[in-house]
């Protein structure tokens, strides 16, 4: 079982993984599929960030206009006798 547990020492700084026999064989980090996932992720943060910024955006022109519904109100009541 031991055997079994260290057959599969990886070594992180080449990418590379050694299955056991001394044979090297390419890591998952090189696979299509886990780049297609790091792109996805790393479009993912830039989309929430984009959308955040937005969300500010938003907030802040609300504001704005709720600002300018009080001015309205308030200058409709000094107008009326």
């Amino acid at each position: 079982m031991l055997a079994a547990m260290t057959s599969a020492c990886s070594d992180r700084s080449s990418g590379l993984r050694y299955d056991g026999g001394n044979r090297r064989t390419e890591n998952d980090s090189d696979t299509a599929a886990r780049k297609a996932g790091r792109a996805a992720y790393n479009a993912s943060k830039e989309a929430g960030k984009i959308a955040a910024e937005a969300g500010r955006e938003i907030k802040k022109e609300a504001q704005q206009a709720h600002e300018g519904w009080k001015d309205a109100k308030r200058e409709s009541r000094e107008r009326k006798p």
